[in-house]
Order: structure tokens, then C-alpha cells, then sequence
């Protein structure tokens, strides 16, 4: 139980990191899409979105699993 805990704060942590960098990459591609076109960082944005997509259904499914530990008698 404590490594589930402790494998959902590391992906919790996972998905602020990519949440953040995406919020980033958003803000360079705007500024720098009226300077020249980059397809490279619009290949990075998507591959920052599948990994955050990866990361939420990896959260998800450690919590319910958490939950079904947690709501199993003891005994």
C-alpha cells in the first residue's frame, strides 16, 4: 500500500512537470509562430500532451486501485 501511495505522489509530481512544460511550450510556439514556422515544436507539444494523457490514466488507476485496497475488510 505504501508503494502505491508513494508511485501516485511520484506520477502526481510526474503530471505538474508536463502540465508545466506544456503550459511553456504553448506560450514559445505562440511567440515564436509569428517569427518562423517550427514544426518540430509542434511534434514536442504532442508528445508532451501523450505523456501527460499516459500519466493522468496512471494517476487514475493507482487511486482506485488504492481506494479497493483501502475498502477491503481486515481480517
Amino acid at each position: 500500500m505504501a508503494d502505491l501511495h508513494q508511485n501516485l505522489r511520484e506520477t502526481d509530481g510526474f503530471i505538474s512537470i508536463l502540465e508545466s512544460a506544456s503550459r511553456e511550450l504553448k506560450i514559445i510556439i505562440d511567440w515564436d509562430e509569428s517569427v518562423r514556422p517550427d514544426p518540430q515544436r509542434g511534434h514536442q507539444l504532442t508528445s508532451i500532451a501523450e505523456q501527460l494523457a499516459i500519466a493522468r490514466v496512471k494517476r487514475t488507476v493507482l487511486a482506485r486501485r488504492i481506494e479497493r485496497l483501502q475498502a477491503k475488510p481486515k481480517g
